[in-house]
């Protein structure tokens, strides 16, 4: 128009190729001009529609960090965005059930959004729980949930149930315990009190009449009063069975996830075909597998299935077997075969070479070339290459029937054959003990006090040694060679607790024994050994076997679930604080991040301390002879001051810093530092190994410096061992015990190493002579009850039942009691039965003690876990 203009001459009025140009301009310019309207209202429209999925994004983006924080529980456990977002994806695909033909209106994309929420959650519990071992599924759930929902409990709350913040109950002491609960639970309901004050204006727990049916119930969680389910909130339920019935706390954050997140913590996919459907050339399938777990058997079949066993290949990995397993990797991705590497944890300095070649092979591998990696655990493991992978986790079934029965898939019917009948029915024993020593480990710390590697390389020993006996007379077994070979040489090597040393010898003797080869003792409740030599005999008899354990099986108290319960809700809350301080930690100082992160932890032991004056001692110089009980005393007064002294200097110097009033100085940086990522300062527990949490070992702390002043108070008085005396209030109660059996050897005139610890529930029972004599209170015993001797828990008793004051002196062993009916059992710290302190003899039955020891019989000090 402007260049027709500019040439046009004449009257332009009269020019019509300029008129016609003109009126072309202005019709375009009304057509852009309702072309940008229309954008204009068009983009509205899909700003709108991409606001409503808003909230299904915020969701994806708090699951994918959620899910990294995994790896601060183990480090296998790793994900890549790519994945993530390809997961995403694939959760965007779900239609919600919509027609088709149906139009995008607001309230048919609200529609697809509610379903595409659960749907999204469920693909990513599926995914993630098939590379997380089972004992770490839980806690994965209740992160997720309480990520998600953070709204469902204050931050407080949820600090203190993961075990992140210890309250102050100086100012709810004097609140009654509920005459419904036993008086063991005063300190956990006074430290729900100070951290639920306002909900206890609603629960009503004084009220017996509303409480004592749920206090009773087996199944609790599920069963709150009727007006306390409508009103208290979720975390304020768990908080009630954390606090009233932790052996249920497992059952309770179950149902906390069922309802959280519509899913089962139980349930879980991923069958080979499942995992082989997903898979392309270029992505390893990595199983994480655990001890004694070997998935080769089954993806032997799998791939005779798929690709026939001359496309399979496998390579063991160790030394020397780097070479091959590259040759073979090139053969298989050129020709489209599959390869297994197993057991690649043990050769992780060759891992980055693997990479490099599987990139190189990326542009020319065969489309039905796959390969699998079998692998434990292992801190070191490439990141790019998990976060690469297609992981799952293959873990052993539980169970005593399954344990038998993998056993005997590996013996061939002619090996059974292939002896007499004796021979015959010790394999089975064998396998028997075998399935109980690795099933016991379930009822860890009380089963055995750790994880024992039991593997199939101890079976196959085992199995040499039993083939290698004469076993044609039964009377010329040495019975003492096997228990001794057993016990020493191969199960007995990898056990390293004198008392879970034991307990697989009772074991031994109970199974490996003349009264149970010629059938006149059962293996089991209903379980005889099987005479016949056919294969096919003895594995109908395993299948007729249930396929749970009961905990008689293992000679285990009835109760001994509740107790399973309860460590495995702490290993759930341990995880959970791992995850949640990971991304707290910062190599870096910010004033900001750590006031926030810090305060808490230094007002709780401001709180703790407040007029108790920890930091000075007033010790009277005692003239004369001084006893090694009150040298003891004096000591681990002026231990704990000491002690006090340097972590009120490092928390002062610490809240100083944050204020901005000092300079930030290499040593506050490290207690910041260890504070940040849930540790103890080195230079505190160098002091006193506490517990592991830096709130839990502060208040454990406080409680033992308060309480060793009133023991400088007794000492100095003259009348320390005239009261009871508490050993959980000391933080060194075997130098007591150790002082205490000095002063005896003195009063005895005997030499130390000749004296014994002797120990009765009634003094005059206690032949100490002139020796002191300790009353001991507050010892919790576990794994039996007491009444005058032991006696069975049922399977609705206390996990843990107090016993009476008992007497301990140390004397000759003339002194100890000469009747048979006792067993000595350990004493622990803490129910983590980590560190032992001694042992004390308690009554049983005659001919019991073996029993005893299998039922997992200990006391405690204490009942913090």
């Amino acid at each position: 128009l402007l260049r027709e203009l500019a040439t046009a001459s004449g009257n332009i009025l009269e020019n019509k190729a300029l008129i016609a140009s003109l009126n072309e301009t202005k019709e375009k310019s009304n057509t852009i001009k309702v072309s940008l309207s229309e954008s204009q209202s068009l983009q509205g429209t899909l700003d709108k529609q991409r606001e409503m999925y808003r909230p299904l994004a915020k969701v994806g983006s708090r699951v994918f960090f959620l899910t990294k924080d995994l790896k601060a529980i183990n480090h296998m456990y790793q994900i890549s965005l790519t994945v993530f977002l390809d997961l995403f994806q694939k959760g965007l695909q779900f239609d919600g059930g919509k027609n088709p033909g149906q139009k995008s209106s607001e309230a048919a994309v609200k529609t697809r959004l509610d379903a595409l929420q659960p749907n999204f959650l469920r693909l990513v519990y599926d995914f993630v729980c098939r590379w997380v071992l089972k004992r770490g599924r839980l806690t994965f759930c209740m992160d997720l949930a309480h990520g998600l929902e953070p709204e469902n409990s204050n931050k407080l709350e949820w600090e203190f149930f993961v075990g992140q913040y210890i309250p102050d109950t100086s100012d709810v002491a004097s609140v009654p315990v509920p005459s419904w609960a036993p008086e063991e639970q005063k300190g956990p309901f006074h430290k729900f009190v100070a951290t639920c004050e306002d909900a206890m204006k609603t629960l009503e727990l004084q009220n017996a009449n509303l409480w004592s049916a749920w206090f009773r119930s087996p199944v609790c969680e599920s069963n709150f009063p009727g007006k306390i389910e409508a009103n208290a909130s979720v975390m304020e339920k768990l908080l009630m069975v954390q606090a009233f019935r932790p052996d249920r706390l497992e059952s309770a954050m179950q149902l906390y996830v069922h309802k959280a997140l519509s899913i089962n913590d139980n349930s879980h996919g991923g069958t080979l075909q499942h995992i082989y459907d997903e898979s392309h050339p270029s992505t390893p399938i990595m199983f994480i597998t655990t001890p004694g777990a070997d998935p080769s058997a089954e993806l032997e079949e799998f791939a005779k299935e798929k690709v026939g066993l001359s496309k399979f290949d496998e390579v063991a990995m160790g030394q020397g077997q780097s070479e091959t397993a590259l040759r073979k990797l090139r053969a298989a991705a050129a020709e489209g075969g599959w390869l297994c590497l197993k057991n690649v944890h043990l050769a992780i300095s060759w891992l980055p070479t693997l990479e490099k070649e599987l990139h190189s092979l990326s542009e020319r591998m065969h489309d039905n070339f796959r390969l699998w990696l079998t692998t434990e655990p292992h801190d070191k493991f490439p990141p790019i290459l998990l976060q690469q992978s297609l992981k799952t986790t293959f873990e052993a079934p539980p169970g005593i029937k399954r344990n038998l029965m993998r056993t005997y898939d590996s013996w061939s019917p002619d090996f059974i054959r292939n002896g007499d009948a004796n021979r015959s029915k010790l394999l089975f024993i064998l396998s028997w003990f075998h399935a109980i020593v690795q099933e016991r480990r379930s009822y860890i710390p009380q089963g055995w006090t750790k994880f024992y590697e039991y593997s199939v390389a101890d079976l196959r020993s085992a199995t040499e040694i039993i083939s290698s006996l004469d076993t044609s007379d039964v009377k010329g077994l040495s019975w003492e060679t096997i228990h001794g070979l057993l016990e020493n040489a191969i199960y007995g090597g990898r056990v390293d607790n004198v008392y879970d040393f034991r307990t697989l010898g009772a074991y031994l003797r109970k199974y490996f024994s003349p009264s149970v080869l010629e059938g006149k003792s059962p293996l089991a409740q209903g379980l005889a050994v099987p005479a016949s030599c056919q294969h096919s005999d003895i594995m109908r008899l395993i299948e007729s076997l249930p396929s749970n354990n009961s905990p008689a099986q293992f000679g285990l108290p009835a109760n001994i679930d509740r107790m399973a319960q309860r460590a495995a809700s702490n290993n759930v809350l341990n995880l959970l604080r791992a995850m949640g301080k990971q991304s707290v930690s910062h190599h870096r100082f910010d004033r900001e991040e750590w006031n926030k992160s810090l305060k808490p932890i230094i007002h709780m032991w401001e709180k703790m301390t407040e007029g108790k004056d920890l930091t000075t001692l007033h010790l009277k110089r005692q003239r004369g002879d001084v006893s090694p009980v009150d040298s003891f005393v004096a000591l681990e007064a002026t231990y704990a001051v000491t002690l006090a002294q340097r972590v009120s200097s490092g928390m002062a110097a610490l809240s100083r810093v944050l204020k901005g009033k000092e300079l930030l100085t290499t040593y506050v940086y490290k207690i910041g530092q260890s504070l940040l990522s849930d540790m103890v300062p080195a230079e505190w527990e160098k002091g006193w190994e506490g517990p592991d949490g830096p709130s839990q070992w502060l208040q454990a702390f406080a409680a033992r410096a308060v309480a060793i002043k009133q023991w400088v108070v007794k000492m100095q008085a003259g009348n320390l061992l005239a009261e009871p005396v508490l050993l959980s209030q000391l933080m060194n109660p075997q130098i007591f015990l150790n002082a205490l059996r000095q002063e005896c050897a003195r009063r005895l005139q005997q030499p130390l190493d000749s004296l014994v610890l002797i120990s009765a529930f009634e003094k005059s029972q206690l032949d100490s002579g002139n020796a002191p004599v300790a009353s001991i209170e507050n010892l919790f015993l576990q794994g039996a009850s007491y009444s005058g001797q032991l006696m069975d828990a049922a399977a609705d008793a206390p996990t843990l039942v107090g016993v009476p004051h008992i007497y301990v002196s140390f004397g000759t062993k003339s002194a100890l009691q000469s009747s048979g009916d006792s067993v000595s059992v350990p004493v622990y710290f803490d129910l983590r039965r980590e560190k032992l302190l001694t042992e004390l003899a308690l009554q049983c039955g005659r001919g019991e003690q073996a029993k005893w020891i299998l039922a997992g019989a200990a006391l405690f000090i204490s009942d913090e876990e």
